[in-house]
C-alpha cells in the first residue's frame, strides 16, 4: 500500500489488491464494488451497475466474511460505462462482532 497527497483531510491509502465489498442503498438495493483506496474520512469505490447513485445518498458498505460495516454518504460520483466511481465520506463504522466462516 502507498500513500499519496490529495484533497482529503487524511492521507489516502491505495490498495494493491482487489477488495470486493457489498454495497447497500435504499435507491438501488445491493451491488458489489471494488474498494480502490481509503482514508480515515472516507473511501473511493468502483460500483458495478450502480448508476442510480447520487451525491448525498447514504450507502452501507459491508466486508464479506467479517462483521465489519460502514455507513457512508456519497460525496461525488462519476459514471464510467457500466461502472460508477464513487467518493464516499465515512459517517459511522460498526462491527456486529460476528465472523462468517
Amino acid at each position: 500500500m502507498g500513500i499519496r497527497q490529495e484533497r482529503r483531510g487524511e492521507p489516502r491509502t491505495e490498495l494493491h489488491r482487489i477488495w470486493t465489498v457489498s454495497v447497500e442503498s435504499h435507491r438501488f438495493g445491493h451491488c458489489r464494488a471494488q474498494m480502490l483506496d481509503y482514508s480515515a474520512s472516507g473511501m473511493r469505490l468502483l460500483l458495478d451497475g450502480g448508476s442510480a447513485v447520487r451525491p448525498g445518498e447514504q450507502l452501507e458498505i459491508h466486508y464479506p466474511g467479517t462483521g465489519l460495516s460502514y455507513l457512508t454518504a456519497v460525496a461525488w460520483c462519476r459514471q464510467d460505462g457500466r461502472q460508477v466511481m464513487v467518493g464516499a465520506r465515512l459517517l459511522h463504522a460498526a462491527s456486529s462482532g460476528r465472523q462468517a466462516s
